[in-house]
Parts: structure tokens; C-alpha cells; sequence
């Protein structure tokens, strides 16, 4: 792998942790990286003070090759082994991950399970001793400043009296927030977001609170929480702080989706996106894609949602190549009830 390919690889995971950066910003970089990677196999490996790409040591000077050892350590990992034919989508969430606070990922097994999830055929390996993950020859990345995390942004507009307030009920929540998250502590981090959900309707600056609530719950935490749905051990208030974070949450919950591996976990996630109201654009969306058991799932929760704007889509499943797909779609329709859905079901 060529060392301006490092430098991309970086700038893509800059992009994805810095504050404030307009999404289609990262997507672009990501886009501009796996056109550059071609689909070809290759590894990152960190060894003493060290990046070695293709087991060949690089500059320690190159521009972006220590930006890339420092995320490597930051999850304790030795190698990344990454398979052929990766395109935008999983170099995402190879980027995704890598810019995710440590504490998401609190060991290099951890990392390497959800990164075999995300990129089937991938490898990871941590480091013999985790400790030396804090040896980067320069300063380590920080948990809580991963994803952005500040002072709320209150506007110099407002009153110095309601600034102060508002600084006072939040400040603490996004500290508490900040802890849960370092220590993958999902059930706290949960909590907090609905204290934050209860202070974005009651305060009169609501939109400083939910930029707060969403710099720290960024798409790789909401998934994790989405994740443990189907978990019967998981605590209630997760599903509940899925439930009231609305559309990025719905985003998260159909990520998960496509690891379930079983039918209970499907049901968990199903019955959780329908029952976040604005899950509508979401669902939508999803009804579009390819994977067979996914746009079945997703026609489920359109069904239990009763969405009249999923009917167009809803129609052309009908005739899906897959037999469970023609299914769910039927049954949705059936649930929706329209007269526009009983004209699709008629043909």
C-alpha cells in the first residue's frame, strides 16, 4: 500500500472524529480512498515505533503514517489484515471503526469480533501486552475528544443568565456521558441521552442540547446500543434511549439488523424500529436496498408502522426473486390497509 494511501487512509479518519464536519465530506474521502486501495489486499502492522504496510516499514515521517499508528494502538491491535475487493462500504466501516473511542471496543478481541462482522475475511490481532498500546511515540489519542466532544456550543446570543443555566444542567451530563462512554458503559451512556432528550424539549436553546447529544452518541455508539436489543440481559433504558433518539437511532437499529443471526434477534429489532416514530424516512430507504432478509425485515416494520408512504415500495417487493421477501411485503401491505396498499395486493 503506497504511503499517499496512508495519508488518505488518515485524512479519512480524521474526518470521521473531528467536530462539526459535514458528512458528505467523510463520504467523500472514503470514496477517493477505496478508489485509490482498487480492491487489493493488504495489511497494517505496528511494531515498536513503527508502521509497517505490506510488512514493509514506512516513514515514520510520511504524511498520515502516524496518524494511522495511533489508531492502531488506540484499540491495542498488532496487524490489521484487510481482504481483496473491499469497496466504499466497508472501507466506512473500517474507517467508522477505527475512529471510534477505545472504549467502544475495550479490547483488541472486541474489535477484532465486530471488525469480522463488519468485514468478513478481515483479521485483527492485538498487541501481546495491551499495555503497550499507551507506548505511542507521541501523545495517544483521547477517548473523550474522539467524536468531538466540548463544552456545549450555548450561542453568544443568548442572555449570560440562561448561558450559565443551561451550561450548569448540561455540562455534567456530557462529562457523565463522556465516563459511560470511555468505559463502554451503555447502560449509563443510555441514561444520559434521555436526560439529555428531556433538557433538548425543555431547554429554549434546544438545538445546542441535541448538537451535544449527538456528538456523543455518533452512528459506531448508537450501533453498539443496537446491538445489544436482542440481548435479554440488556438493560430496558437502552431500548428506551433508542426509542427516543429518533431517526439516527432508526439508522443504527437497521445497521445492526444485518448481523442478527437468528429470528429472535430479528423480531428485537424489528419490533424496535417500529416503534420509533421517526423512522419513516429510514425504513423507506432501506426498502430499496439488496439483501434479501434485511428488506424483509424492514417491510416488517414498514407492516407494523402502518406506513401509507412505504406502499410504492412495498409494491415492487411483491415481486422479488425471494419467496420471504414477496411475503413480508404482502403482509405489510395487508397491515397498511390503504386503499392504495388493497390496489397494490390486486394487482
Amino acid at each position: 500500500m503506497p504511503v499517499p494511501l496512508i495519508a488518505m487512509l488518515a485524512a479519512s479518519i480524521h474526518e470521521a472524529q473531528a467536530e462539526g464536519v459535514d458528512p458528505a465530506s467523510t463520504t467523500r474521502a472514503i470514496s477517493l480512498l477505496a478508489r485509490a486501495a482498487e480492491g487489493t489486499p493488504f495489511s497494517l502492522s505496528v511494531t515498536g515505533d513503527h508502521l509497517l504496510v505490506n510488512d514493509v516499514r514506512v516513514d515514520p515521517d510520511a504524511p498520515g503514517v502516524m496518524q494511522v499508528y495511533r489508531a492502531l494502538r488506540a484499540h491495542q491491535l498488532s496487524r490489521l489484515q484487510l481482504p481483496r475487493g473491499m469497496d466504499t462500504a466497508l472501507w466506512h466501516e473500517l474507517v467508522e471503526m477505527l475512529a471510534a473511542a477505545p472504549g467502544l471496543y475495550p479490547t483488541a478481541g472486541k474489535f477484532a469480533e465486530a471488525l469480522q462482522v463488519a468485514l468478513p475475511g478481515s483479521v485483527a490481532e492485538g498487541v501481546a501486552d495491551a499495555t503497550a498500546a499507551n507506548d505511542a511515540p507521541s501523545r495517544p489519542v483521547l477517548p473523550s475528544s474522539q467524536f468531538g466532544l466540548a463544552a456545549a456550543p450555548v450561542p453568544l446570543g443568548s442572555p449570560a443568565g440562561e448561558r450559565s443555566d443551561l451550561s450548569a444542567r448540561l455540562d455534567p451530563l456530557i462529562a457523565q456521558g463522556r465516563e459511560a462512554l470511555d468505559h463502554n458503559d451503555l447502560a449509563t451512556l443510555a441514561e444520559t441521552l434521555l436526560q439529555l432528550a428531556d433538557l433538548e424539549r425543555e431547554s429554549s436553546d434546544s438545538a445546542s442540547v441535541a448538537a451535544e447529544r449527538r456528538r456523543l452518541a455518533p452512528p459506531p455508539v448508537l450501533e453498539a446500543m443496537a446491538h445489544q436489543l436482542p440481548d435479554p440481559n440488556t438493560p430496558l433504558v437502552v431500548g428506551r434511549a433508542l426509542r427516543g433518539l429518533g431517526a439516527d437511532a432508526a439508522d443504527a437499529i437497521v445497521a445492526a439488523m444485518r448481523d442478527a443471526e437468528h429470528r429472535p434477534a430479528r423480531r428485537a429489532y424489528v419490533q424496535a424500529l417500529a416503534e420509533i416514530p421517526e423512522s419513516t424516512e429510514t425504513i423507506i430507504a432501506a426498502l430499496s436496498g439488496t439483501e434479501p432478509r434485511l428488506l424483509a425485515d424492514v417491510a416488517d416494520a414498514a407492516g407494523r408502522r402502518a406506513l401509507d408512504e412505504a406502499v410504492p415500495a412495498l409494491k415492487i417487493l411483491l415481486k422479488h426473486h425471494d419467496e420471504e421477501v414477496r411475503t413480508a411485503a404482502w403482509h405489510a401491505l395487508e397491515q397498511v390497509g390503504t386503499p392504495e396498499a388493497r390496489r397494490a395486493l390486486e394487482g
